[in-house]
């Protein structure tokens, strides 16, 4: 059920035929489908809601992952997720702080549905606003606010994107900022191959 012929949208349950794929409290359950006898064969957590404050008053910490919708093509799952993660810290009675709200981007291998194997983590600053998938090309796009822009600090307002965990910021070149635009918002649009 898409809106154009060909092009796949994402949602929380898919099927190839075979197999039932679902995200369901902040997993990925893969099931047989048999009729009478479907039978879950898989469940990898994907979702992350942790905080640790450290044993003390002088640091914090929280991250959290929460799925939000996937894609089957290939012989992989293309799980979409919303990641937030905060550290902050005293330091020379100053609190310093690093914040990063992304948008996650999973590829596992279910090619043995009992053992999904995370191939590739990838991901792109800010908040989900659409995807779609077009036989191997899964498009992306996101929202991103500046919210602390800091001079010595390019973090605070380029956006990055991600590859197993690894933050990189954007290329100059690769960022168009329109004339006479005075918001700090930015629209991040992506295409990656889910096969490479």
């Amino acid at each position: 059920n898409v809106q154009v012929d060909g092009i796949d949208e994402q949602d929380i349950v898919k099927t190839d035929g075979q197999y039932i794929y679902l995200l369901r409290s902040g997993e990925l359950v893969i099931l047989r489908a048999a009729g009478a006898d479907t039978e879950v064969l898989s469940q990898t957590q994907i979702g992350i809601d942790w905080e640790n404050e450290a044993g003390n008053e002088q640091e914090y910490s929280e991250q959290y992952k929460w799925p939000s919708g996937m894609y089957v093509a290939n012989g992989r799952v293309i799980v979409l997720s919303s990641c937030y993660s905060y550290h902050s810290y005293r330091e020379n009675d100053v609190w310093n702080y690093d914040s990063q709200d992304y948008t996650c981007v999973d590829l596992y291998d279910v090619s043995d549905p009992e053992q999904p194997v995370l191939a590739e983590s990838l991901g792109q600053d800010g908040s989900l606003q659409d995807s779609r998938l077009n036989g191997d090309r899964l498009y992306l796009v996101t929202g991103w606010y500046a919210d602390d822009p800091q001079a010595e600090r390019p973090e605070t307002y380029v956006p990055a994107v991600y590859r197993g965990g690894e933050r990189s910021l954007i290329a100059p070149g690769d960022i168009c900022i329109c004339p006479r635009n005075e918001s700090a918002r930015y629209t991040n649009v992506s295409v990656i191959n889910v096969n490479a």
